[in-house]
């Protein structure tokens, strides 16, 4: 403990003793200037009773802030004792000896006395710190408010913090989360540090235990850790005593470091001072609730993580769902939807065939492309819902494409918008001579797609641009609007599933399949909005490497011998469309409605090659196959269907189904399946 503090009036008797005493005491005058606020440290008053002026002040600011009082009392003052509770009374002519020992237990009183309101004072503080880091759930604030209290509990100039945690390695070491500094300014950055004797904190960290230190550079030889003087180096500053605290869970397991540093008596003074002993229970109370409230906030946002996992799977169950339900909505309308794309594109192919004037064989030959566009995107939905087989791609001119986009999408942009009063400009510019391996009707719906989105960002009109380039390795291909653009929150999502900024009217697969289609290609989708300015959507697809085969529709069929062919389906538009495709081959067709009835023809007269739909009323198309396995396993058997890309391989070998036409078909898919069944057999 420091010298005894006795403060006394200058002018007073008591004064006059003070300066008989030995030189052990510390001597300070009370002046006005200091009386309103009290004396700065603890001692001890000695004053006349009853005195002057001056001399009842300095009682009252005694008496008002705890500091001891011993009072010198004359015969005459023996009425002020009971009006004036001191610590002692004593007459002035006392002898110096114990004057000067009263003097001293004075102090050590006015020390214990301060100590113990300190310590209430702290325990209250720490129970008040307890409840808030109780109901702190912010990791960041919970940790600036640990270490915050913990230096004003303990009067620490600066401290620091730091938290266990694990590398992606599986290493354990120390991150250093927070600095704070009364005397210097920090330039604070997080960083690392091992848990090792190198660092004071990394050795409590290792260690477990709690080090008091009077003065870190004044270590002994055999410390078990050193002190880095690096940072007092660095910003000017003089570390001196430390307290250094582990924080702990309640299973023991450390998890931070409490680093306090240079304990002072006055903020404000430069004196600094040893932590008291007292000080190592303080600080273990504070950093065993910061090791719970540190746990707790961990599992906090580990269980709002974990919420958000289950909100994130909630929400691919939903996708899920709404995928599934989409599947089995394809599967349970592919069946009667591709039997009427398949009146339309085999009519629209035999018309083809027979020769046209020129603009209606060029009406034609768009009617065609969008049927085979609806038969592709009908396939597309049920390989985005996994129902899909991969299929060949092959050599497509983007130039050529863009240009049948913007002439399919014509009803939409032209004439649509000019009945309502709004004009587009819809424009093709550039060009490559570099084809990309792909499938057509897919890449067609992915620019068809950007089209039709750019229009809708355009209510009022504006211009739309597809601009084609390319370079060594890529196609590059840049959607460009006027419209109102995009947020960046929009800008970030609008390729993810089921995210829609159109309301009911969107299904929020548009774009997401689009993306799926892309990188199925090789490619990549970058996106550039402002809001009020425009969206630019620049599509990027390898270059062919020239292995793929050519993009057309009609295949050369090797002419055979005519057969009898056998076409049992329930849909007579089909039975019509299969007929008039295979009589321009010398076949003759025989039609059948049903299964049982196809088999009663069976019975009756011979055929070189069976057709047979799959669903059909009574009868199906398996229930055909199995019976023709049995009673004619010389014919060749075929399913038309609409099923094609969902039928298991193997399945149908079994069933004795030599080959599969898929519903929509072109004359060439039939006629080269008929070709090749009758070949087989001679």
């Amino acid at each position: 403990m420091s010298r005894p503090v006795v403060w006394y009036v200058p002018g007073t008797e008591a004064a006059s003793r003070l300066q008989e005493l030995p030189d052990d005491l510390e001597r300070c005058p009370v002046s006005e200037l200091t009386l309103p606020t009290g004396p700065p440290l603890p001692g001890v008053l000695l004053v006349d009773l009853p005195g002057d002026e001056a001399s009842a002040r300095a009682l009252a600011v005694a008496q008002r802030d705890g500091l001891p009082v011993v009072a010198l009392v004359d015969d005459g003052g023996a009425d002020a004792i009971c009006d004036q509770p001191c610590y002692a009374y004593l007459n002035p002519s006392v002898p110096g000896v114990t004057l000067a020992t009263v003097l001293r237990q004075a102090c050590v009183h006015a020390h214990v006395m301060l100590d113990a309101l300190e310590m209430r004072m702290q325990l209250e503080e720490l129970n008040a710190i307890g409840i808030g880091l109780s109901a702190e759930r912010d990791l960041d604030a919970l940790l600036e408010l640990i270490l915050t209290k913990g230096r004003e509990i303990t009067r620490s100039d600066a401290g620091s913090l730091y938290v266990v945690e694990t590398t992606p390695e599986g290493e354990r070491c120390l991150r250093f989360k927070l600095a704070q500094n009364d005397s210097v300014h920090v330039e604070f950055k997080e960083s690392t540090l091992p848990i090792s004797a190198d660092s004071v904190a990394g050795y409590v960290a290792l260690a477990g235990e709690i080090l008091m230190i009077d003065d870190v550079y004044a270590l002994p030889a055999d410390s078990p850790f050193r002190f880095n003087t690096g940072f007092d180096e660095k910003v000017g500053y003089r570390t001196t005593s430390m307290l250094v605290v582990p924080m702990k869970t309640p299973g023991g397991e450390t998890i931070g470091v409490l680093q306090l540093i240079n304990c002072k008596r006055i903020p404000t003074q430069a004196e600094v001072l040893p932590f008291p002993e007292r000080y190592r229970n303080l600080a273990a109370s504070l950093a065993s609730q910061a090791g719970v409230a540190i746990q707790n906030a961990r599992l906090f946002q580990e269980l709002g993580a974990a919420l958000q996992e289950v909100e994130a799977s909630q929400k691919q169950l939903v996708q899920a769902e709404r995928l599934s339900a989409l599947g089995e909505m394809a599967a349970g309308v592919a069946h009667d939807f591709n039997n009427l794309l398949a009146v339309v594109v085999g009519r629209a192919e035999i018309l083809i065939a027979k020769g046209q004037d020129p603009s209606v064989a060029r009406d034609i030959e768009i009617i065609r492309t969008a049927a085979w566009d609806g038969a592709n995107t009908v396939r597309r939905i049920q390989e985005f819902t996994r129902t899909r087989r991969v299929r060949t791609a092959s050599q497509v001119e983007i130039p050529a494409l863009l240009r049948d986009v913007v002439e399919l999408t014509k009803g939409r942009w032209k004439d649509e918008a000019q009945s309502r009063g709004i004009s587009y400009d819809v424009v093709v510019e550039g060009g490559t001579d570099s084809p990309v391996a792909g499938i057509s009707a897919e890449l067609r719906e992915v620019f068809m797609n950007l089209l039709i989105n750019g229009l809708d960002a355009m209510p009022g009109g504006g211009q739309f641009v597809f601009r084609i380039s390319d370079d060594a390795n890529t196609v590059i291909v840049a959607a460009e609007d006027t419209g109102s653009g995009m947020s960046e929150e929009t800008r970030r999502r609008v390729l993810e599933p089921f995210f829609t900024t159109k309301g009911a009217r969107g299904t929020g697969l548009g774009l997401a399949v689009s993306w799926g289609i892309v990188k199925r290609h090789g490619g990549t989708i970058e996106i550039e909005s402002t809001v009020g300015m425009g969206s630019i959507f620049t599509i990027r697809l390898p270059i062919s490497s020239g292995d793929s085969a050519p993009d057309v529709t009609e295949t050369t069929v090797r002419q055979v011998r005519s057969g009898r062919i056998l076409v049992i389906d329930d849909e007579p538009e089909v039975r019509c469309v299969l007929r008039d495709m295979l009589t321009p081959c010398g076949h003759t067709v025989i039609e059948a409605d049903s299964g049982e009835t196809g088999l009663a023809l069976l019975e009756r007269e011979a055929v070189d090659v069976i057709l047979t739909d799959i669903s059909m009323p009574g009868m199906s198309g398996w229930d055909v196959a199995a019976a023709c396995q049995r009673q004619f396993p010389q014919t060749p058997l075929g399913f038309v269907t609409g099923w094609g890309d969902r039928l298991d391989e193997q399945e149908t070998t079994r069933a004795g189904v030599r080959f599969i036409v898929s519903k929509p078909f072109a004359p060439a898919d039939v006629q080269g399946h008929v070709a090749e069944a009758l070949a087989s057999t001679g």
